[in-house]
């Protein structure tokens, strides 16, 4: 296979990819399985003081916090409430795990999949973020790890 061709190959598959993520999260939103509960009082264990989030009228959040630890718990535990799904997936597919989640629908398409997933883990995007947060100051590594307390505490609440 010539370069030309496997740039568009590629693409190709990214936009595959990123087609059916969007499609899966479209049907699953408007099934009903992802349609967020926007009223009434969430309460986030690990949080320090109390987190407010009001939403305008187009459902944007705007988060109060008194701390920038609570802000981002609040940040993630929210993003994971009304993005769980597209983050799974985004997580399968840089960690090259697509075509174990994704039922192909024929050899070619199943073929594909590996061929994307393998050119994701040549990427080695995990690996080059873990250098980067290695690398990262102390202020920086403690916003991760508050966004990353957020989303983990929603998956743990809402198993």
């Amino acid at each position: 296979m010539s370069r030309k061709k496997k740039i568009v190959f590629i693409i190709i598959a990214f936009i595959l990819a990123f087609s059916i993520i969007g499609i899966s999260g479209t049907i699953w939103y408007f099934r009903g399985l992802g349609a967020p509960e926007y009223s009434g009082v969430e309460t986030i264990a690990s949080l320090e003081k109390e987190v407010k989030i009001s939403r305008d009228k187009w459902g944007i959040p705007h988060f109060f916090a008194e701390n920038e630890s609570d802000l981002y718990k609040a940040v993630g535990y929210d993003h994971a409430a009304n993005h769980l799904f597209k983050m799974t997936l985004f997580n399968k597919l840089l960690n090259g795990e697509l075509s174990a989640t994704i039922a192909a629908q024929s050899k070619e398409q199943r073929e594909n999949f590996i061929k994307a997933d393998l050119f994701m883990r040549a990427l080695d995007i995990p690996g080059k973020s873990l250098k980067i947060y290695n690398k990262s100051p102390k202020e920086l590594k403690n916003v991760y790890l508050a966004y990353m307390d957020g989303i983990n505490e929603y998956i743990k609440k809402h198993k």
